[in-house]
C-alpha cells in the first residue's frame, strides 16, 4: 500500500503514521468526522443522521438556504452530503483537541472514504450514500484532495495573515466545493462567485464567531488580541471585506449562462439575494458586530420567483 494509494500527498502523510491510518478504533462519535462516520446499529440513528445531512445546506447558508430547494431532489441529496463532508473537515480543524489528533482525524477520514470509494464496505451510512453519489456523478479525485488541503490549511494557520492569502484560501476552499458539486473544474465566473458566495457566509457569521474568540477576516487586518480590537478597528475589517466581496459578486454573475442547466437556478437566487445582503452589510458595518444581518421573507420569496422564471439554455 503506497501513499498515492490513500488520497494524501506524502508530505501530508508523513505527520500521520500508519497504524494510526489503519488503526480500526472508530473515529471518536463527539467530534464532526466522527459524527458522520459512526455506524448507525438501528432505524432511528440512521434517520438521525440522514436529517443532520440534509439540514446541512441550511446550516450552511442561512437564510440563503432556499438556493437549494431551487436543486433537483437528486441534486439537493447531493448538495446535502457534499456539504455535510465539508462542513464536518473545517469543524476538525476548529476543534479544541490536540493539533495532532486533528489533523490524524482528517487523514484517517480520507483514507476511510478512499477505501469506501475503492470497494471495501463501510459501516457508515454516510459514508455509503457519499460513495453512491460519487458513483452516479464523480465528485472527483482532485476537488476531494483540495478540501482535504483546505481544512489541512486552516488547521495550520486558523487565520490567514494578509488579505492576499485570505483571497487565496477562500478561492481555494469554496473552488474545491464547487468543483465537487459539478463534479467538473467550475468556470472562473463560478469560482469567483463560489469564493464570494463563502467569503459572504462567513461576514453573516461573523458575530458568532467574534463571541467565540474567532474570525475568517486575515490578520492585518484585525490583529490578535480580538478581544482589544475597537469596534471602529472592527468595522473598518468588514468595510475592507464588502469591498473585496462585491466585484467577486459582479464578476460571478457571468456564471449563470455558463452553469450546468441543473445549477442555473439556485446560483441566479444566491447572486441576487447575496448582492441584496452585501448592500445591508456595506450600509452599517458595525451593525454586524451585533446582529446578523438579515433578509425579510418578501425579498427571499420575490428571489425565488425570479430564480425560477429564469431562461434555461
Amino acid at each position: 500500500m503506497t501513499v498515492s494509494s490513500l488520497g494524501l500527498p506524502a508530505r501530508a502523510a508523513a505527520r500521520t503514521s500508519l497504524p494510526d491510518l489503519l488503526s480500526e478504533q472508530p473515529l471518536d462519535p463527539v467530534t464532526a468526522l466522527g459524527r458522520l462516520f459512526a455506524p448507525a446499529p438501528d432505524v432511528a440513528a440512521a434517520a438521525a443522521l440522514g436529517r443532520w445531512v440534509a439540514g446541512a445546506p441550511e446550516r450552511l447558508l442561512g437564510e440563503l438556504a432556499d438556493a437549494a430547494r431551487l436543486l433537483p431532489a437528486h441534486e439537493r441529496e447531493r448538495a446535502a452530503i457534499l456539504a455535510a463532508w465539508a462542513e464536518a473537515l473545517v469543524a476538525t480543524a476548529g476543534e479544541r483537541d490536540d493539533a495532532q489528533q486533528r489533523l490524524a482525524r482528517l487523514h484517517r477520514s480520507a483514507y476511510l472514504v478512499a477505501r469506501a470509494l475503492g470497494g471495501e464496505p463501510s459501516p457508515s451510512p454516510f459514508v455509503r450514500a457519499f460513495v453512491a453519489e460519487s458513483q452516479r456523478r464523480s465528485f472527483t479525485r482532485s476537488a476531494l484532495d483540495a478540501l482535504l488541503e483546505a481544512a489541512r490549511a486552516v488547521l495550520a494557520e486558523p487565520r490567514a495573515a494578509t488579505r492576499g492569502d485570505w483571497d487565496r484560501r477562500a478561492q481555494a476552499l469554496a473552488g474545491a466545493f464547487a468543483a465537487a458539486l459539478l463534479g467538473a473544474e467550475p468556470t472562473p465566473a463560478a469560482l469567483d462567485a463560489a469564493a464570494a458566495l463563502y467569503r459572504l457566509g462567513c461576514l453573516r457569521a461573523l458575530p458568532g464567531a467574534l463571541a467565540a474568540g474567532r474570525t475568517c477576516l486575515p490578520l492585518a487586518d484585525l490583529p490578535e488580541p480580538l478581544q482589544y480590537r475597537s469596534r471602529e478597528e472592527l468595522a473598518a475589517a468588514i468595510a475592507a471585506e464588502c469591498e473585496s466581496v462585491r466585484p467577486l459578486l459582479l464578476r460571478g454573475a457571468r456564471a449563470v449562462a455558463e452553469a450546468p442547466l441543473t445549477f442555473v437556478r439556485p446560483l441566479a437566487f444566491l447572486l441576487e439575494v447575496g448582492l441584496q445582503l452585501l448592500s445591508e452589510i456595506e450600509v452599517h458595518p458595525q451593525a454586524l458586530l451585533d446582529r446578523q444581518p438579515r433578509l425579510g421573507w418578501w425579498r427571499r420569496r420575490r428571489a425565488t420567483w425570479r430564480a425560477r422564471r429564469e431562461r434555461l439554455g
